[in-house]
């Protein structure tokens, strides 16, 4: 009979182990998902402080520039700082803080269209800055993260219909 009892109580540890591994699990899903959002609400509000960034990226209807010339919508916008958003994204997504999917549904459409935008004006502006800076590394995040995010298009056969964030724009 005391065998029958040890085993009871060793099958019901087990359950009590495998609920609380379960429940781990899905608070773990809910913390990258809400860390997620939290850095989309960041970008929200840097981009309600960058009105002008803001507007260009609607309507991609002008150039970035060159990245070194103070004049440049690049610099005048500091563009670098929304750069860095998507750094930090691949970073944490690399490191599985935060959730894939989610960052692709939230994000792509405000990384995708900027990247192709005027004929991979972006991307060219990193290559400069790799070679100015002698870094290869340099965005490297930004690049990866679009990459990933075009596999994921291509793997769901999601196609674009359109170039720009899904916000309403801000003309004077």
């Amino acid at each position: 009979m005391t065998n029958f009892w040890q085993i009871l109580q060793t099958i019901l540890v087990g359950i009590g182990v495998g609920i609380a591994f379960w429940q781990l699990r899905k608070m773990n899903i809910q913390i990258k998902a809400d860390f997620t959002y939290r850095i989309y609400k960041d970008l929200l509000e840097w981009l309600n402080h960058h009105k002008e960034c803001r507007n260009w990226l609607f309507f991609l209807d002008s150039r970035l520039g060159d990245p070194y010339d103070k004049n440049s919508n690049f610099t005048k916008w500091e563009f670098d700082d929304y750069l860095g958003y998507f750094e930090t994204v691949w970073s944490l997504t690399k490191k599985g803080l935060v959730d894939k999917e989610i960052v692709y549904d939230i994000l792509s459409d405000y990384l995708i269209p900027i990247y192709e935008a005027n004929n991979f004006e972006l991307k060219k502006i990193i290559e400069k800055m790799r070679k100015e800076e002698g870094k290869q590394d340099f965005y490297i995040g930004v690049e990866n993260l679009y990459k990933e995010m075009k596999k994921h298009e291509e793997k769901k056969g999601i196609v674009r219909n359109f170039s720009f964030p899904p916000y309403p724009p801000e003309r004077n």
